[in-house]
């Protein structure tokens, strides 16, 4: 681009320097005209003479301006095209990571249920309970340590966008519709991203 400006400016000197020169010819040519005797340019002529080359001057530099516009214009929109690709990249990357990491998360949650389904099937056995809860604790915990929460249905308003209803149930007394009454299967969120829903029983009034 620097190049570019360069010639342009070299080129927008030279047209001033090529008037500077004509000016200094009808100059010449007038006082050659008067030594060797001859009929000189009339002022009014001068005048005009001058006033062409001004024009013609004006108009070329005007040109060449254009296309130094043109060009720096140009070059803007390359480095804005070229951010905005940076930038869509950076973004698609960061997607890509994050689907590929919550896929990854979300294969580790079966192993909470497993453990859940461990301690109702030791129940009677203090000591298998108390280990299958250490496991259980340290398992959450590193969960938490990766931003990843379990979702508090029981109790709470259906939310299709944490819960996915495998039935329903009838209204209890003092209850309304839509409330989780039962979870088969526990939700978990990624820093604010579902990455798996609550599968719970949900009231449903008579119609």
């Amino acid at each position: 681009m620097a190049d570019v400006r360069d010639t342009i400016e070299k080129a927008m000197a030279d047209a001033d320097s090529a008037n500077a020169q004509a000016q200094d010819a009808i100059a010449n040519g007038q006082g050659e005209a008067v030594n060797e005797g001859t009929e000189p340019v009339p002022p009014r002529a001068q005048e005009i003479i001058r006033d062409m080359a001004a024009e013609a001057l004006a108009e070329e530099r005007a040109s060449w301006q254009e296309r130094i516009d043109a060009s720096h214009d140009a070059m803007l929109r390359a480095v804005a095209d070229l951010e905005n690709h940076k930038r869509r990249a950076r973004e698609e990357s960061d997607l890509r990571v994050q689907s590929e990491l919550g896929n990854l998360l979300e294969g580790f949650l079966p192993l909470a249920d497993n453990l859940a389904r461990a301690k109702e099937a030791a129940a009677g056995n203090q000591v298998i309970q108390d280990g299958i809860e250490m496991v259980e604790q340290a398992f959450f915990a590193t969960l938490a340590l990766h931003d990843i929460d379990p979702i508090i249905a029981l109790g709470s308003e259906f939310d299709p966008a944490l819960h996915e209803a495998i039935g329903t149930s009838a209204v209890p007394a003092g209850l309304v519709g839509g409330l989780v009454v039962e979870e088969y299967e526990k939700g978990y969120t990624w820093n604010g991203r579902l990455l798996r829903p609550s599968k719970v029983i949900v009231t449903k009034e008579k119609e």
